[in-house]
């Protein structure tokens, strides 16, 4: 769960050759998860570097910035590589190297082995660490990220005492927008949805690309049953409305009113948008709520047909119309294709169930399905 970004852009088209040229291809290659190759770069931008006099390349130059750079990014791909001996010797020097912010490199190992599941112990260490600079509020920031990762909401929260008793507007979008999103974190895990969403709509004030992710905290509201805030959240213009009308359907069906429900399924399946790719699916699960369900299973299986990849919106439209009609298997073949993203399976949400749960009349199907929810 990081929150750091690189400090400054880069220009638009850096010389051929040049430091930053070659730093800017090893962090693409890095993000890419090509760590090899990432790594032949920064070795070799940090072997130039060095042979250089020392003079040229002291505390405050761009050369020293730029071993700092390849430097960290070096110990990262390591790290990804499994060499971690390699790694934790690396941060041990840039402990060293980087004058400004040694505390951040004394950090990083700890945060690694917390990130790998040993958060007892280190999560501890890292605290302890963080109190002796109780005035570096990215140190606090750094346990509130772990504590996030380790699911200790006590300590987040201390941490985020902490933090808020530092921050001040000048001190960059990079730490607002991480205690913003950490102290939002907090208060989902504790309930407090409304104070939730208040900080999410602060950290997006920095963070204005991730407007994506306004369909996930969506959701967490609406299996929160918060209905209320949902409907605020879908106000925000990052959701087009087509999509917009799917999930007010969906509240005015849990709230009981069917009325509205079916206008807005019917005018979803009415629509004509530019923005089709990821729409056939919603219109096609508003075709079930409408029961014309050989219309849904027709739509999705044409979309089906034309497409690579086929979406989970799409797969999971398909496996309810399918237990509508009574085929359990197809209904869960597509379930399967749903719920497998990349090397792992992620079961559906209970808000999905939903439609499963009331829209298919038939007990036995509805239990073979429920494997694919996460229901707990």
């Amino acid at each position: 769960m990081s929150t750091s970004r690189p400090s400054g852009a880069p220009p638009a088209v850096p010389i051929p050759g040049s430091y930053l040229a070659l730093m800017s291809e090893a962090l693409v290659l890095s993000k890419r998860g090509q760590h090899q190759e990432a790594l032949a770069i920064t070795e070799r931008v940090r072997s130039r570097i060095t042979r250089l006099p020392e003079r040229r390349r002291g505390p405050g130059s761009e050369l020293h910035e730029a071993l700092v750079g390849a430097t960290a990014l070096h110990a990262n791909s390591a790290y990804q590589l499994g060499d971690v001996e390699t790694a934790e010797a690396l941060w041990r020097d840039l402990e060293l190297l980087d004058v400004e912010n040694p505390n951040r490199w004394r950090r990083e190992p700890i945060i690694r082995r917390i990130k790998r599941g040993e958060t007892v112990p280190w999560l501890r260490e890292l605290d302890k660490l963080v109190r002796e600079s109780p005035g570096d509020v990215e140190g606090w920031l750094a346990l509130a990220v772990a504590a996030a990762e380790a699911k200790d909401t006590e300590t987040l929260e201390a941490a985020l005492q902490q933090a808020e008793g530092l921050l001040e507007p000048d001190d960059g979008e990079d730490a607002l927008a991480a205690f913003h999103l950490m102290r939002h974190y907090l208060y989902r895990e504790q309930g407090r949805w409304a104070e939730a969403l208040e900080e999410w709509d602060e950290f997006l004030d920095y963070e204005d690309d991730l407007y994506g992710w306004n369909e996930g905290f969506l959701h967490m509201l609406l299996e929160a049953e918060e209905f209320d805030l949902a409907l605020e959240l879908l106000d925000d213009e990052s959701i087009i409305e087509p999509e917009k009308w799917y999930y007010q359907a969906g509240i005015a069906s849990r709230r009981g009113d069917s009325v509205r429900a079916r206008h807005l399924w019917r005018q979803l399946v009415d629509a004509e948008t530019d923005e089709e790719i990821g729409l056939v699916g919603i219109k096609a699960t508003a075709l079930c709520w409408l029961g014309r369900t050989k219309e849904a299973l027709a739509l999705a299986l044409e979309e089906a047909s034309l497409i690579h990849a086929m979406p989970p919106s799409l797969a999971t439209a398909l496996a309810l119309a399918w237990g509508m009609e009574g085929n359990v298997d197809s209904a869960r073949a597509n379930l399967t294709l749903a719920t497998r993203q990349a090397d792992k399976v992620v079961p559906m949400s209970r808000v999905v169930w939903y439609d499963f749960d009331t829209l298919i009349s038939d007990d036995q199907i509805k239990a073979s399905l429920r494997e694919f929810f996460d229901l707990d």
